[in-house]
């Protein structure tokens, strides 16, 4: 259920940027909330959507949104490394974090057999207290992965 160039027939290859083209970031509204590694950490609510089902061998669209709850600078979000999983994005950065601005992401995700059944998303930011940083969850199995 993946999208796909059309005339593609299904079992065809599909690239990672023909997954990527002509992507609409979804409304935030639609995204689930990826789940904190800890209470503590920085003030950002990560959100987080694909646009069709996660399976192996396929790329697929997977839509993030950091949403600050305070104001920053420097805010950083990077998908990190994983055995098994090819992410391909740049991390996102903004020099200015303003409260409720969504700032948005897309990379193409390929998830291969053995690999982690989430994917690791590290979310950084300066604040007038310091510098704050957070590791968040996305699930890439099971019914929160595809919702």
């Amino acid at each position: 259920m993946i999208a796909a160039t059309a005339g593609a027939s299904a079992g065809a290859a599909v690239s990672p940027a023909t997954v990527l083209a002509k992507k609409q970031p979804p409304p935030l509204q639609s995204m689930q909330r990826a789940r904190a590694g800890s209470k503590l950490g920085v003030a950002v609510d990560l959100l987080y959507q694909f646009d069709g089902e996660i399976e192996a061998e396929r790329p697929v669209t997977l839509h993030l949104a950091a949403v600050p709850r305070v104001e920053g600078s420097n805010l950083t979000v990077s998908v990190q490394p994983a055995e098994g999983i090819d992410a391909m994005a740049a991390p996102l950065t903004a020099q200015k974090a303003s409260v409720s601005q969504a700032y948005r992401q897309q990379l193409s995700l390929t998830r291969h057999a053995g690999a982690p059944e989430e994917l690791r998303v590290l979310v950084t930011m300066d604040v007038p207290e310091g510098s704050a940083f957070g590791y968040y969850s996305v699930p890439l199995t099971g019914s929160d992965a595809t919702r």
